[in-house]
């Protein structure tokens, strides 16, 4: 039984109709879709070495999963009332360690490795990004010690927590979920000068002494220390 000229035309409308109708899906979903997923997370610059960054640059990248945000500010509770999205936290003086009888030294390398993977979460191939107050040295510090471990993917936040909160940034009260991680980290001694070599240098033209302690610590004003003042040369 053969089909009649007007169910062919039927036949072809409907087809219409359904190409139609799914291309039409197609675009919506071309068009909308895009509004509803999670937004694509922009690149990363690469380190060559420690550098500052500015707030808006850090803002973009706060939830870049190869990015660890470290809270070096003095005090927890301040951290817990408020902190940078996805900032952990970490005391200054969990970088410090008496060695040999002379207090406030770096630890050793096996501890470092397990305070910043174990406990920070972090790997060598994350770039870490350090924030403090204007007042302390703690972000710094850091920067310092993994430059010393041949870490060299750090950024220090230009201007600080103070920075942060007077460009009314978000803040957040919430500790991001960790995971044990691993880093390991390999002493640059280039990056160390011996006391030797230092006293060797006091009077070399080529060579710049920098003490970048408080003035009144330079000055022997202040400070907990037996003996105050300087290195003698040093430029403050």
């Amino acid at each position: 039984m053969g089909i009649s000229q007007s169910e062919r035309v039927g036949s072809g409308m409907e087809n219409r109709r359904a190409f139609i109708l799914i291309g039409g899906i197609l675009i919506s979903i071309i068009f909308f879709l895009p509004r509803f997923l999670p937004a694509k997370t922009p690149p990363l610059k690469n380190f060559d070495h420690p550098r500052l960054i500015e707030t808006q640059e850090l803002q973009n990248i706060t939830n870049h999963p190869s990015v660890r945000i470290i809270d070096m500010r003095t005090s927890l509770p301040d951290y817990l009332k408020g902190h940078v999205p996805n900032a952990v936290y970490l005391h200054f003086e969990n970088l410090m360690a008496p060695d040999k009888g002379i207090p406030d030294q770096a630890p050793d390398r096996i501890c470092l490795e397990r305070l910043l993977g174990d406990n920070l979460s972090f790997s060598n191939n994350m770039w870490v990004i350090l924030y403090s107050e204007k007042s302390n040295p703690n972000a710094t510090f850091l920067a310092w010690t993994l430059d010393l471990l041949g870490h060299k993917k750090v950024g220090i936040l230009n201007g600080g927590w103070e920075k942060w909160i007077s460009e009314k940034l978000p803040t957040t009260q919430e500790y991001p979920s960790l995971l044990p991680n691993k880093f390991f980290g390999k002493v640059i001694r280039d990056t160390l000068a011996e006391k030797k070599w230092v006293r060797d240098q006091l009077t070399a033209k080529n060579v710049v002494i920098l003490d970048a302690r408080p003035p009144k610590q330079y000055s022997g004003e202040e400070g907990e220390e037996i003996r105050r003042g300087h290195i003698p040369g040093a430029k403050n």
